[in-house]
């Protein structure tokens, strides 16, 4: 199960918080550790280095002479001063330690706090000394630093020097117990404010986050109260984050797209039980009068006709409606070939050249011989004939039809305007609505339904290509349509 947002937030607040404050102690703890080490560490290099300057060594001459370069024995090493008046080295509790050793590992002088235990024997250079963390005698923590060094020739007949070639190596160590401790109170220090500065960041992360997500609850529940059977009311929940307001608003431009579906929905139910109605009645009616009294056999034939009529009609809105809903389903399958226009306006035009000499009307074929179209011959064909259609039946008589295309880019348009339209420029953008009549011409014919420029709509569209109706400026009423020049890139569906 996916977690809440509630949830995802305060796990993201109290983590990134904890991730601070563990920083924040890593660099403290580390900062002043390093910064008591450093100060006990220099403490400790003084003593040593203190130590060590005072340390004089006496030599004795061999008993026999050898030959040049023989090195003088070691007679003792002493300090200048008295290491005993040195208080840290004779303390009962926290003393210090130190040892020294000649070149040849023997121990050489040593404080009187180690008694007869020994320190660790290490040594960096008198420019770099080395420090070590140990465990003294008493299974305390310590400190030791280790430096070795040239000391100084106690000779009454030589001036005094280092004595070359006789390095001594010295450890002083002291107690870091109280250092430890005071690390140890720092660490439960920062963890005891950790822990509390984390209950109250989880206090005010409980408090932000649920005030934070107060507005979602309200938008939620006016999502909530909005009822399926009226869809005109909109979400107004106050002012909200301006993160939240956008999707108030793009909920209260969806609320306001399904309505209008819904509206049309139901629109189209009630023009589909209307225009099924019609003929139906009209069919009912006519069997009626034929059965109502005996008659001849060429007035069972009449009423017969009629009623075939009226089927034909009927069917020819069932297969609209169907086509329209097998496109909107994505359905459809186009095999586009190059076809000519000129050519495929002319034979699409035939069915309606008779009905169109008896009006008196005029067609005006302008479409350029070479130009051609990738597109599909069965719906270019039912295209052409449902706008050719629309065409001669709403011109007015004697008047003229005139048909345009030409290539733009990667389309091809074409224009078929008819003279006669007794249209507002508002209702010819709503000539493509299904079952739309605005022309008071359309329920005289008794021949339409409403239906043929609906279904071109959607036929252009699963195209890929564009079409709109519009009232130029001589008052014709013309189709603009666009198709793609070239093949489709995918078999569209809506």
């Amino acid at each position: 199960m996916n977690p809440s947002l509630r949830t995802c937030l305060s796990a993201g607040m109290i983590g990134g918080v904890a991730l601070l404050l563990l920083v924040f102690d890593v660099v403290i703890y580390t900062s002043i550790r390093s910064a008591l080490e450093h100060q006990f560490d220099s403490a400790l290099l003084s003593t040593a280095r203190m130590l060590s300057a005072g340390v004089e060594m006496e030599l004795s001459p061999p008993e026999t002479e050898t030959e040049p370069g023989h090195q003088d024995e070691i007679a003792g090493v002493d300090f200048e001063f008295d290491v005993q008046m040195m208080p840290e080295f004779h303390r009962a509790e926290h003393p210090a330690y130190f040892q020294l050793w000649r070149q040849d590992g023997g121990v050489a002088a040593r404080s009187a706090s180690l008694g007869g235990d020994d320190l660790d024997r290490f040594a960096g250079l008198d420019t770099t000394p080395e420090f070590r963390s140990l465990v003294l005698k008493n299974r305390r923590p310590g400190r030791a630093v280790g430096l070795q060094f040239l000391p100084l020739l106690e000779d009454e007949d030589r001036p005094a020097e280092p004595a070359k070639d006789h390095r001594l190596t010295l450890v002083v160590a002291r107690d870091a117990g109280q250092m430890q401790s005071h690390l140890l109170f720092l660490r439960r220090l920062l963890a005891t404010g950790t822990l509390g500065i984390m209950l109250l960041a989880l206090l005010a992360t409980v408090l932000v986050v649920r005030r934070g997500l107060k507005p979602l609850q309200s938008l939620s529940a006016a999502i909530a109260a909005v009822d399926e059977s009226d869809l005109s009311g909109r979400l107004e929940t106050g002012p909200l984050p301006i993160e939240i307001a956008p999707i108030r608003e793009r909920l209260n431009d969806l609320l306001e797209r399904l309505e209008r579906s819904f509206n049309r929905e139901r629109r189209f139910t009630a023009d589909v039980a209307h225009e099924l109605r019609t003929p139906l009645a009209g069919l009912r009616s006519t069997l009626e009068v034929a059965l109502s009294r005996d008659r001849e056999g060429p007035q069972y034939r009449a009423s017969l006709r009629d009623c075939s009529a009226m089927i034909r009609h009927m069917e020819t809105s069932v297969g609209t409606l169907l086509t329209l809903a097998r496109i909107e389903a994505g359905q459809v399958s186009f095999a586009c070939t190059s076809i000519g226009l000129a050519e495929r306006i002319v034979s699409c035009w035939r069915p309606f050249a008779e009905k169109a000499r008896e009006k008196g009307v005029r067609l005006e074929n302008r479409v350029p011989a070479e130009l051609t179209c990738q597109t599909d011959p069965d719906y270019l064909a039912l295209i052409l004939t449902n706008l050719l259609e629309n065409a001669v039946t709403y011109v007015n008589p004697a008047g003229d039809i005139q048909i345009t295309a030409g290539c733009t880019g990667p389309y091809v348009e074409i224009a078929i305007a008819n003279s006669g339209c007794t249209l507002s420029p508002k209702q010819a953008a709503e000539v493509f609505d299904r079952f739309w009549q605005g022309d008071p011409a359309r329920s005289k014919t008794g021949s339409h339904c409403g239906l043929g420029l609906a279904l071109v709509q959607k036929i252009v569209r699963a195209l890929q290509g564009t079409i709109q109706a519009d009232i130029d400026n001589a008052g014709r009423f013309t189709i603009r349509l666009r198709l793609p020049a070239g093949p489709p890139d995918a078999v569209p569906g809506e």
